[in-house]
């Protein structure tokens, strides 16, 4: 016969743990940007409508980001014990002129995680002398 203290012990530990699928959600939106060589910055000159952003451990997963350059990416959650961590991420858009950018974001299971604007702009090299 099974222990009744180690059903009693299963059941706890999957409401604790939660049964339902765990989810984290990242917003944000994407800028294009152009290299204003005058002031040696980046300067934003719009939005950027049907950029791709996804998890760069699992593009299967990934959102477009929409007229408004505003995106809400879901990703499934990894399996937590305990407390919900903050977990880091690293999150990456791409748009149509090719260009891309990288942002490292600290998320929370369960929350609407808001990202900082991506910046697409072509990023020049000078040469070497």
């Amino acid at each position: 016969m099974i222990n009744k203290k180690l059903i009693l012990f299963a059941l706890a530990f999957a409401v604790l743990t939660g049964c339902q699928k765990k989810e984290i959600v990242f917003e944000g939106k994407v800028l294009e940007g152009i290299w204003n060589e005058m002031q040696n910055r980046v300067d934003v000159v719009g939005v950027v409508a049907g950029a791709k952003i996804w998890h760069e451990l699992n593009p299967s997963e990934y959102a477009i980001s929409d007229a408004n350059g505003e995106y809400s990416l879901t990703l499934e959650a990894p399996f937590t014990l305990g407390a919900l961590p903050m977990k880091e991420y690293k999150l990456v858009s791409s748009g149509a002129n090719g260009f891309d950018d990288r942002v490292t974001v600290y998320g929370i299971i369960g929350k609407v995680n808001q990202v900082r604007d991506f910046l697409l702009f072509e990023h020049f090299k000078e040469p070497w002398d």
